[in-house]
């Protein structure tokens, strides 16, 4: 049977959905306000004044868990084998269960089109360096390859490395490299 194409857009929709915009994370007790907005009941509970987060509509109290927001967030939470998912060998979102897109090297956090959203969106995160993934993950550990050890020749994740290893970033390696492939062919040429 083939797969739906449609698939991995409906998750990211759906996932957007069941996103807080407070804390931009799946929902934690999601609560929905008489505006109609969701967020979680601590992130609301948190925000200054009795307005809405989005659209400042006046908030009388706290409502109650959503619970069919809860059980929407617990299958995502708890659903296996979705091609959208992080693989073995992918690096996996963060915040979700969706395969990562990009990382963040000031962060140290992978993020899915959803969740990324936020670094392309607020001033203060634009500045971040953004990775794209390209299918490159620690198998042991699913984090991106993003530093090579020199001494044992390999790729490796931020929670393989360890303070007195000589290790540098990929890039850096990757040119020094080239450097030396081009000196090499100037030299034979």
């Amino acid at each position: 049977m083939a797969s739906d194409p449609k698939l991995p857009d409906l998750l990211v929709s759906l996932m957007d959905k069941l996103t807080c915009s407070v804390c931009t994370q799946l929902f934690t007790d999601p609560v929905t306000i008489t505006c109609g907005h969701s967020f979680c009941k601590t992130c609301l509970e948190d925000q200054s004044g009795n307005q809405c987060p989005k659209c400042q509509a006046p908030v009388e109290r706290v409502p109650e868990v959503n619970v069919v927001l809860c059980e929407m967030i617990q299958q995502v939470n708890g659903q296996g084998g979705n091609e959208s998912q992080g693989a073995s060998g992918e690096v996996q979102c963060d915040v979700c269960t969706l395969k990562a897109e990009k990382s963040c090297l000031v962060c140290l956090s992978s993020y899915c089109s959803v969740h990324i959203r936020k670094h392309l969106h607020n001033r203060r995160l634009q500045r971040h360096e953004l990775k794209d993934l390209d299918q490159r993950a620690c198998q042991k550990h699913g984090r991106p390859l993003v530093f090579y050890n020199t001494n044992q020749q390999v790729f490796m994740c931020v929670h393989c490395v360890s303070i007195s290893e000589d290790i540098v970033f990929i890039e850096e390696e990757a040119k020094k490299k080239k450097v030396k492939c081009c000196i090499l062919k100037l030299f034979l040429s």
